[in-house]
């Protein structure tokens, strides 16, 4: 059960007729329990003024025709009548705080349909001010890596899992574009889960070169991608050093956390 989503739906709980007579009725009881307790403490008190003889008649006097079990004195009887008012307000406490449990489940927005792999291939992406349109996964533009405006982009990988916290499963994609140079640069790309279609107008994030990058996951609303980068006595060409780079979504934005952003940062110095 997603406990988020429980969560974010408690200003409606608020709302609910339903809470609103459990919040009387809560209030009443452990009104009802304080004025009882304190009746039953300042007969504990008289009581002990009384002779031990004439305790029971006492109390039956104040009470009515009250009969303590066998073996109880009437100060033991009176403790438990208190520890038993004890048990009935922290019982109405928590038949109400299920009550609201039970509301806060109940008035949950329904999941959205998952995102498929289908979606992803085929939606719009915006990378550096460009807008692509991907088909099937590909998007090509020009005919030779010659021609001016030649580009080649590709999702080439992608990750699902919650990333806002909302309960939906979003995704991550890792987009390769190729210019016709000698590289191809990748991108990291938000997806969000709207309805369970993928809002993807969300800000790119370069993690390097086709060849440095490894894997990506999402776990507990983290995006993990597994490159190479350069080590102190790397070539250019050939950067050797495993790494993984975190990213929490803030916004709409990836944002790097953890001690390898600043890698990150000297990679593309």
């Amino acid at each position: 059960m997603e406990i988020g989503a429980i969560l974010r739906s408690l200003p409606q709980v608020a709302t609910s007729p339903f809470a609103f007579v459990a919040y009387v009725l809560v209030v009443a009881a452990w009104l009802i329990v304080a004025l009882r307790v304190k009746r039953n403490k300042n007969l504990l008190d008289a009581l002990e003024k009384v002779p031990l003889e004439q305790r029971l008649a006492a109390l039956q006097a104040e009470m009515g025709n009250v009969s303590p079990p066998k073996g109880f004195t009437a100060q033991q009887w009176l403790r438990s009548r208190i520890h038993t008012y004890y048990f009935y307000a922290f019982l109405a406490l928590y038949l109400a705080v299920a009550l609201m449990f039970i509301i806060a489940v109940a008035a949950r927005p329904p999941a959205s349909p998952p995102l498929t792999i289908e979606s992803l291939k085929n939606a719009s992406y915006e990378v550096d001010g460009e807008l692509v349109t991907l088909q099937n996964g590909l998007r090509k533009f020009g005919v030779s890596p010659s021609q001016e405006g030649y580009i080649i982009v590709q999702l080439v990988d992608w990750a699902f899992g919650d990333l806002d916290g909302d309960g939906n499963a979003d995704a991550v994609v890792v987009l390769a574009f190729d210019w016709g140079g000698s590289g191809t640069f990748m991108y990291l790309v938000p997806v969000l889960n709207k309805s369970g279609n993928p809002q993807t107008y969300n800000p790119a994030v370069e993690i390097g070169d086709r060849g440095t990058f490894r894997s990506v996951i999402i776990k507990e609303k983290v995006v993990a991608a597994q490159v190479l980068l350069h080590g102190k006595d790397d070539a250019l060409c050939c950067p050797t050093v495993l790494t993984t780079l975190n990213f929490r979504l803030h916004g709409q934005e990836l944002k790097c956390i953890g001690k390898s952003c600043k890698q990150l940062d000297d990679e593309f110095k």
